[in-house]
């Protein structure tokens, strides 16, 4: 019998390629939306170490310079927070983009997959046919016997 050969094997090959850059893109924008979120946590921190200082300073007393220079600032680490908060929104969109396209690199491979095991199936089914069919060929080929002499043999011993 010849052996088993996947007709679509390339395209089973090209699947799973295709599912596992989607799996690593997917990784890098999880990883990328990680870090955009340490990014706004870390602006927020920052930021409310600033307005807390403010308010020290306020209540202990403050120059107007230096009370303007302190809300220069916050108003620039606000700013930074604003980015921070849009790249994470991006990072968020992309990781949900990159989800979509391997969940359908999967689910081509799947199919792929499925097709395969069909595939396998029938091959051993045929396999097994065909196992069967030299079985019954060799009984049947089988010579009865001739010679009735090992009955003879037999009937001597039991007698």
């Amino acid at each position: 019998m010849k052996p088993f050969k996947f007709t679509l094997q390339a395209v089973r090959i090209l699947r799973e390629r295709e599912e596992q850059a989607a799996l690593e893109e997917y990784a890098n924008a999880v990883r990328a939306r990680q870090l955009a979120f340490q990014q706004v946590e870390n602006a927020r921190f920052e930021l409310q170490e600033k307005w807390t200082e403010l308010n020290l300073k306020l209540q202990n007393g403050v120059t107007a310079g230096e009370l303007s220079q302190l809300h220069i600032f916050c108003k620039a680490l606000q700013n930074k927070l604003a980015d921070a908060e849009e790249c994470l929104k991006k990072a968020k969109a992309h990781a949900h983009l990159c989800w979509k396209k391997l969940m359908t690199a999967r689910q081509k491979r799947e199919t792929v997959d499925k097709y395969f095991k069909k595939q396998l199936l029938k091959y051993q089914k045929e396999c097994f046919r065909d196992e069967q069919k030299l079985i019954d060929e060799l009984s049947i080929r089988r010579s009865p016997i001739k010679d009735n002499s090992l009955l003879k043999f037999d009937l001597n011993l039991n007698g």
